[in-house]
C-alpha cells in the first residue's frame, strides 16, 4: 500500500500499489492527488486489496441532533480504497442500506424519506456520522435544520422542541365513546400547538379547534386541519428516523363520509334512515384515524425516551 496525504484537506489515504504513478480524486475534498510510484516501506498492515471494506457495527441509535453529537462511536477498519470511497451506506431504524452514490442519499433526504441527520458511512471513515455534519452532504444541500417552503415563498426553519404527550389507547377509545368523539377531536387538534410551526399557515391549537365550530366553514376546515396534522407529525417522525407513515387518506375519507352523510340527510329528509350507512362508516373511519394518530405519537415518545435513557 502507498501512504499519501491530500494537500487540499490534509486527509491521509492508503492506496493500492496498482495505482502507483497515477492521478486520482481525494474522496474527502475532491481535489486532484498524484500517487507516487515508490511504496512506503513503513506502511502499516492493511486488509487484502481485493477485500471490500465493510461498514462498522450498527449504532444503537440514530443521531439525536443536528450538530452531530449523537453519532455512534464504533470504530471501522482503517484501510481505504479510492474505489470504495465513492459508495455510501446509511443507517435507518438500525438497518444498513446497500452501497449507493451520495446523490441518491441526498435525493432521499430531499424527498423526506430520510432525516437530514441520518447516519451515513463510507470506506475510510472511522465512525458513522450524521449526514448534515459532513461537508459532502452540506455542499449537496443537506442542511442541519431543514427549511420548508411556506405558502408565501419564505423559508422558515424549525428550532422549537416538540411537546407531544403519550396517552393510553384504551382510555383514548373509552373517552371517545363517553364524549361522542368530542374529547378526541380536541385532543388531536391540541397537537398543533405542541409542534413548532414550519409554514405560515400551520394552525395553532386554538385556531385548529375554534374553526371547527364555525358553521359551513368547518366543512372545509376539518379536512385541512386533520391532513395538516398528519403532515406535521410525519415530518417529526422522519426527523427522528421513523417512517412518515401516518396516512393522510384516512382524514380525507373521514371528511368525504361526513359530507355524504350531511348530503343524504338534506336530500332524503323523509327517509332519514338512508343516512345511517354513511354515518356508521364515518364513525368507524374516524375512530380508526384517531387511534392510528395517537399510536404513532406514543411510538415517537417511546423512541425518544429510549434514546434519552440509552
Amino acid at each position: 500500500m502507498i501512504d499519501i496525504v491530500c494537500h487540499g484537506c490534509g486527509k491521509r489515504l492508503k492506496v493500492s500499489e496498482q495505482h502507483a504513478g497515477r492521478k486520482g480524486k481525494c474522496p474527502g475534498c475532491g481535489g486532484d492527488i498524484e500517487i507516487p510510484s515508490r511504496v512506503q516501506e513503513a506502511a502499516p498492515q492493511t486488509a487484502p486489496e481485493d477485500a471490500e471494506q465493510q461498514p462498522p457495527q450498527l449504532p444503537l441509535q440514530d443521531a439525536s441532533g443536528s450538530d452531530g453529537q449523537g453519532a455512534a462511536r464504533t470504530r471501522a477498519p482503517q484501510a481505504l480504497e479510492p474505489e470504495s470511497a465513492c459508495e455510501w451506506h446509511y443507517c435507518l431504524n438500525e438497518q444498513t442500506s446497500i452501497p449507493m452514490p451520495l446523490r441518491d442519499i441526498v435525493e432521499l433526504v430531499r424527498q423526506g424519506k430520510l432525516p437530514t441527520n441520518v447516519l451515513v458511512w463510507r470506506g475510510g471513515m472511522v465512525h458513522w456520522a450524521p449526514a448534515n455534519a459532513l461537508p459532502e452532504f452540506c455542499d449537496a444541500g443537506v442542511n442541519a435544520v431543514p427549511p420548508v417552503l411556506t405558502v408565501g415563498g419564505a423559508l422558515q426553519p424549525t428550532t422549537a422542541p416538540y411537546l407531544l404527550d403519550e396517552f393510553s389507547i384504551g382510555v383514548f377509545v373509552l373517552l371517545h365513546f363517553l364524549t361522542g368523539g368530542v374529547f378526541n377531536v380536541i385532543w388531536l387538534n391540541l397537537m398543533h400547538g405542541r409542534m413548532p410551526p414550519r409554514r405560515v399557515d400551520d394552525p395553532s391549537a386554538g385556531k385548529a379547534i375554534g374553526f371547527l365550530f364555525i358553521p359551513f366553514f368547518n366543512l372545509y376546515w376539518m379536512l385541512f386541519t386533520y391532513r395538516r396534522l398528519c403532515l406535521r407529525l410525519n415530518e417529526v417522525r422522519v426527523e427522528m428516523g421513523l417512517p412518515g407513515d401516518i396516512p393522510q387518506a384516512l382524514p380525507t375519507a373521514m371528511c368525504v363520509l361526513t359530507y355524504c352523510t350531511l348530503a343524504t340527510m338534506v336530500m332524503c329528509s323523509c327517509f332519514i334512515y338512508v343516512a345511517i350507512l354513511p354515518a356508521l362508516a364515518n364513525a368507524v373511519v374516524t375512530l380508526i384515524f384517531f387511534i392510528i394518530v395517537q399510536s404513532k405519537v406514543n411510538e415517537m415518545i417511546e423512541v425518544r425516551r429510549r434514546r434519552q435513557t440509552g
